[in-house]
């Protein structure tokens, strides 16, 4: 094994005064969820084997956003797509299986969404705009004025996941 360099985790800065720090997973789902996803992994579950993990390398990831207001709450719409290799299994799965193959995308689809909805949720009940939530809408509604746009926010998440490669 060489040494490698990595960053984990990041820092939540409020008014110039650290707040809080994002876990690597938690950056992970900040990442996807803002469009600034380079380079990770995946964890699922191994279709064959339950209790062992295959791990999916992130080739390319990209997030698109909309946002809507319709008078009484605002829908965050992220549409996150991910091309992905293998990386890891625990344990040898069929991956030339179409069927397998399609269950580790699925797979992939629920653990992106859920890890992207947690860091959503978390930070919702903290009061704390990570997303600039509040700019996004004074661009897009400058008209309309609401003090804390997070609080009526909902996250409205869909996930596909890719698996490159021949089969």
């Amino acid at each position: 094994m060489q040494p490698k360099l990595s960053i984990e985790g990041l820092a939540v800065i409020k008014d110039g005064k650290l707040v809080d720090k994002l876990s690597s997973e938690e950056t992970k789902a900040y990442n996807f969820l803002n469009n600034k996803f380079k380079r990770g992994v995946v964890n699922t579950t191994n279709p064959e084997h339950p209790n062992k993990i295959t791990s999916l390398e992130i080739l390319i990831s990209k997030t698109k956003t909309q946002l809507e207001f319709d008078g009484n709450v605002i829908h965050l719409k992220k549409k996150i797509n991910s091309r992905v290799s293998f990386a890891f299994a625990e344990k040898i799965s069929h991956i030339t299986s179409q069927n397998i193959r399609n269950s580790i995308e699925v797979s992939g689809e629920e653990n992106i969404k859920k890890i992207c909805k947690n860091l959503f949720n978390d930070y919702n009940k903290k009061n704390i705009d990570i997303f600039n939530l509040q700019r996004e809408f004074e661009i897009k509604y400058p008209k309309r004025k609401i003090d804390n746009c997070l609080q009526i926010s909902e996250l409205e998440l869909e996930s596909k996941v890719v698996i490159r490669g021949e089969h």
